[in-house]
């Protein structure tokens, strides 16, 4: 927007010296710009003490391209319209731009989210403890990677990692180490190339903090930390939910175990945070039983 500004008050329809007494959107139109042309809006303002300083900051927003006094030099108005034109048409090429990427990155997450359902699916096909396991550290690991505020991105790869951190089952052997497992994993996650990430967690979920872990000894920062909380969440499910012939920890009890293996198996720092996670969770909702305090929804 271009303001043409009538100082205090003045009446004058003119657009200055030289100009003939013709409304300024017919001078506009004689310059070649459409009057009903969207990528143009030319402002006429009568400015008064009272609203110089909004007008001023209209142009410092952006709301205003530029502000002209009178008199002006004609050719020199044309080029500022003329660059004023050049400057709507770029911020509207930027904001179709903007709109488009958000429209795929909204397809894109969709595309992402219904690959874990259909996996989650064949999970379920295959093994029903598993597939409710995958739910339960799913809706576990998205309460914690909150909480130590990883990012929106970060934690879509955490949700699918953490629903598909079993998947491998379908396709490994019977007798193969937990690892081998994690690794049959990775690789059906990651056939989805924007799943890279999310693969490298379910990869990395058997390393230890100390750098004992499997498959190559990564220790503390090099693990990723998403992977850290994917291996806190599902050890806790593990130790508190029943398995056959094998009854589940209080919560309490799988807590003891967590703070016994910070600093080992465990990220300390994810720990304490995961412990007073349910610490104010159990406030809010009353005493812990079991995990359902993890209230957080995905669809699998």
């Amino acid at each position: 927007v271009i303001a043409l500004a009538l100082r205090e008050g003045r009446e004058e329809t003119g657009l200055g010296r030289g100009v003939p007494a013709l409304g300024w959107l017919q001078h506009a139109a004689r310059l070649g710009v459409d009057e009903h042309d969207p990528a143009l809006q030319v402002v006429q303002r009568h400015v008064h003490r009272g609203d110089l300083e909004a007008l001023i900051e209209a142009v410092n927003c952006g709301l205003v391209y530029m502000y002209i006094n009178k008199p002006w030099n004609n050719d020199d108005l044309k080029l500022r319209v003329s660059r004023a034109v050049e400057h709507y048409e770029t911020n509207k090429r930027q904001h179709s731009l903007a709109a488009n990427n958000e429209r795929l990155n909204s397809r894109l997450k969709e595309m992402k989210l219904g690959f874990v359902r259909a996996m989650a699916s064949v999970l379920q096909l295959k093994d029903e403890f598993l597939y409710e396991h995958g739910s339960r550290v799913s809706k576990c690991a998205i309460s914690l990677g909150e909480k130590l505020g990883l990012s929106a991105e970060l934690m879509l790869d955490l949700t699918a990692a953490a629903f598909l951190h079993d998947i491998g089952v379908v396709t490994a052997a019977s007798q193969v180490l937990p690892y081998q497992n994690a690794e049959s994993a990775a690789r059906i996650v990651g056939c989805i190339t924007e799943f890279k990430d999310a693969a490298d967690i379910i990869r990395y979920q058997y390393e230890n903090f100390d750098g004992s872990g499997s498959p190559l000894g990564l220790i503390g920062d090099q693990i990723p930390l998403t992977a850290r909380v994917l291996r806190v969440a599902k050890e806790f499910d593990l130790m508190t939910n029943t398995k056959i012939g094998t009854p589940g920890l209080t919560p309490e009890e799988a807590f003891e175990r967590l703070n016994g293996g910070s600093g080992r198996e465990f990220d300390p720092h994810v720990v304490l945070t995961f412990s007073d996670l349910v610490l104010e969770c159990d406030a809010d909702r009353g005493p812990m039983t079991d995990n359902a305090w993890c209230s957080y929804t995905i669809a699998p």
